[in-house]
């Protein structure tokens, strides 16, 4: 009946405005920004909902690997996450900020930090002076990449580590060679004559004279050198090493972006800046990335919705938008062939929109029960408003059928299926 759909629309408002306000306060935008790439370096994310009594507001908190621990078991197929409470105190051991009245700036002890700042489970551990605290399986959970159904992620990143370090590698040598090469060696030989007949005299001084009179000259922009007798020649040496050869160096950036999910189109791979790459790949483990967050929001959603006393059917279905999603207007054509060509649902069609049926039939009800059409009306303009609807008595329009003109008859007639 009208009255129940009127509370239910109400009551689906209300559920809006209540998760509008729990996205903002747990930075949904800056969340999602943040963990896609953070599980992607680093193959683990461990995030836990908390609420902030003090503030009263919800958080999320993120929780590195070390202090939180993924556990043997699960509950509902999910991990439950545990915290290293040893692990925890030793590293919030610190010195702790006091003015200069020794009030604290921030909190006054490591017990009143963890009461503040984490979950009431972790501060029943401290209290109880427990080796581990068991976090909420709704509230803790981990993202993680590559775990193959293991307990711990595994970055794509730390598989292109071999390969990254044979480029560093090659990269220093070039260092050097280039360092190397970037010194003048000049060779001065002298004749062995310089040491006597049968080279017994060192000729030590005739190699001070030589020496000397080199660098004197060198000394000038321009350089104008005559060599005694006893020198017999004067040369550059330079470095016969190359650099690393350029197929090699493509070799393992190939390696390293294939290992990351960026395929190559073409063979060809010699030019890296003008190459066509695929990002198929890539995508997919980004999107399992998300697929993870997506859950992890539900589950979110359900606790705030327990807390808050709000039937569980307004939960929404989160969906973060595909990293391969479809430009608008192949979008917009691919609605408009499911719904018109294929006769599609409305939900299918507003869904490749972005825009959720649901919501759309509540408004649309709404609207009706309001009389928007009635109000709305279309203005009239001479797409709207026909000849013979209107006050308009002229019936001198167009070509006068008197016409003498037997083509444009014509014309007028098959135009008008006379």
């Amino acid at each position: 009946n009208d009255f129940s759909t009127k509370k239910k629309i109400k009551q689906l408002n209300a559920a809006k405005q209540m998760i509008e306000k729990f996205n903002k306060q747990i930075r949904l935008k800056h969340l999602i920004k943040e963990v896609i790439p953070l599980v992607h370096a680093e193959g683990n994310y461990v995030a836990c909902l908390r609420w902030d009594s003090n503030q009263e507001v919800y958080l999320v908190d993120h929780y590195p690997l070390g202090i939180a621990i993924v556990s043997d078991y699960t509950y509902g197929g999910k991990p439950i996450i545990l915290i290293d409470m040893s692990e925890l105190k030793s590293r919030l051991r610190k010195t702790y900020l006091k003015d200069k009245k020794n009030k604290a700036l921030f909190v006054e002890n490591e017990e009143k930090e963890i009461k503040e700042n984490f979950p009431d489970e972790v501060y029943q551990a401290y209290k109880n002076n427990e080796s581990y605290a068991k976090l909420n399986v709704k509230c803790a959970k981990i993202i993680r990449v590559n775990n193959l159904g293991r307990k711990y992620g595994v970055s794509p990143i730390l598989r292109a580590l071999k390969s990254a370090l044979m480029l560093q590698t090659y990269e220093n040598g070039d260092y050097i060679n280039t360092k190397a090469k970037s010194k003048k060696i000049i060779f001065q030989k002298m004749r062995k004559e310089t040491m006597g007949k049968d080279y017994q005299l060192s000729g030590i001084k005739h190699t001070i004279k030589a020496h000397t009179d080199l660098m004197s000259a060198w000394k000038n922009k321009t350089v104008v050198y005559t060599a005694i007798p006893q020198v017999e020649d004067l040369s550059y040496v330079e470095p016969s090493v190359e650099d690393t050869n350029a197929d090699k160096i493509n070799t393992y950036r190939s390696k390293i972006m294939t290992t990351l999910g960026i395929g190559f189109a073409d063979s060809n791979i010699s030019n890296f800046s003008v190459a066509n790459i695929s990002l198929d790949q890539l995508m997919k483990t980004i999107n399992s990335i998300s697929e993870q967050l997506e859950e992890c929001l539900e589950d979110w959603y359900e606790v705030l919705f327990e807390n808050e006393g709000v039937d569980k059917e307004f939960i929404p279905e989160i969906q973060i938008l595909d990293s391969e999603i479809m430009d608008m207007e192949l979008r917009k054509e691919l609605a408009k062939l499911l719904y018109t060509t294929f006769n599609g649902s409305a939900e299918t069609s507003l869904g490749l929109l972005g825009i959720n049926a649901v919501d759309e039939k509540a408004k649309r009800q709404s609207e009706n029960e309001e009389g928007y059409d009635k109000i709305f009306t279309a203005r009239q303009t001479a797409f709207t408003t026909s000849n013979d609807n209107s006050n308009n008595t002229d019936d001198n329009n167009g070509r006068p059928q008197s016409n003498a003109d037997k083509d444009k008859q014509n014309y007028d007639n098959q135009r008008n299926n006379i």
